[in-house]
């Protein structure tokens, strides 16, 4: 099993945007040198918890300041940007990179986001947005002109170029003849698994989802990667979750249950689940009868999140990887630095003594 991370990023409103943004880089940094093979990042417009809104713009940097590390968007949004941008815009990354960029794609879960550029945000909309501009950026990597797309939601074509002159051809990705594509999803036996491994990408379980939903994702993406004749790998599956540890157990879950991660938890993702999706805090839940009430920051502690000491940790995620499927991928998710020592520190302790004995 490799390790990655995952950043919304989340940090609370109050700390100033661009120390937020050098903790996320040194974090990424931090991984890098200690052998994690990714990390994704979100893109969210209008949230003052998860503050990168042009994760193209983020990763350029990270990418100058890394090396080996792969980095990608955790995910773009095609249902809001017009498709040959966001091609452009993955291309070039990828060619800053020389390879290393991962192109993450998804719907989004800001709701705000949706007006603020301008779009309806109805389900269905959006669906149909996010399909209709997937599938043109995949064609943008290779087309060439003359082509031409007319769609319900866009129009892009190739036309007037000057071919003597190189004109009219969009640039190209190192990799060919895509970056690797990540799929997100975290609703039970979810269609978006499916499709991920049906085309032979990457599927992101997300860390909004019970442990038992994982189960059904594996199932999911495994009857995907059969379906579109794929070796039946789960390498390719990435499992995101909240990740502390600390040389006690009591000392892990002190910090998870009090400080940012369950801080973060109690102020914004929890009442964000409650008020904005359809399963609330449910999407947690291992008994479908338990009450939100009994779905506190300490149960997830001790039974979504991965917390504890290196030996304690080690155990849940081979537990976690013996009964639900065995992902490739662990994604720790990135959260605020209240104390930059305690977090660098779980990182070490995830990459050189848990990592070592997963099974």
């Amino acid at each position: 099993m490799d390790l990655g991370l995952f950043l919304m990023p989340l940090h609370p409103p109050e700390k100033p945007t661009a120390q937020g943004f050098d903790e996320d880089l040194e974090l990424i940094c931090r991984a890098d040198e200690l052998g994690f093979r990714e990390a994704w990042v979100g893109e969210h417009m209008t949230s003052r918890w998860e503050t990168i809104a042009a994760p193209d713009l983020f990763l350029a940097k990270a990418f100058a300041l890394t090396r080996n590390i792969r980095l990608g968007t955790g995910v773009y949004l095609p249902a809001l940007h017009h498709p040959a941008e966001l091609a452009t815009r993955a291309a070039m990354l990828d060619q800053l990179s020389r390879g290393r960029f991962n192109l993450g794609m998804g719907t989004g879960s800001i709701p705000a986001d949706r007006p603020f550029m301008g779009v309806d945000g109805s389900p269905d909309s959006m669906r149909e947005r996010f399909v209709e501009g997937f599938e043109v950026i995949l064609e943008l990597f290779s087309a060439n002109p003359p082509w031409r797309h007319e769609g319900k939601h866009w129009t892009v074509e190739l036309t007037g170029a000057q071919v003597d002159l190189d004109m009219g051809f969009p640039i190209r990705p190192y990799t060919r003849p895509h970056p690797p594509i990540g799929i997100p999803g975290y609703s039970p036996n979810s269609g978006s698994m499916r499709m991920a491994g049906r085309r032979g990408y990457w599927a992101l379980s997300t860390n909004l989802a019970a442990n038992w939903i994982l189960g059904t994702h594996w199932d999911a993406y495994r009857a995907g990667l059969a379906e579109g004749g794929h070796p039946i790998d789960p390498g390719g599956w990435r499992v995101a979750r909240e990740v502390y540890v600390a040389d006690t157990d009591e000392e892990a879950f002190a910090y998870a249950i009090d400080g940012p991660m369950g801080k973060n938890f109690r102020r914004f993702m929890m009442p964000l689940l409650v008020r904005n999706t359809p399963d609330g805090l449910g999407t947690f839940k291992d008994d479908p009868d338990m009450p939100d009430s009994a779905v506190t920051v300490e149960f997830l502690a001790r039974n979504v999140w991965l917390v504890g000491s290196p030996e304690t940790v080690t155990a849940k995620i081979n537990r976690l990887r013996d009964t639900y499927g065995r992902f490739g991928v662990l994604l720790a998710m990135g959260h605020d630095w209240e104390d930059p020592d305690r977090a660098i520190h779980s990182l070490e302790l995830l990459a050189n003594e848990v990592r070592p004995n997963v099974g």
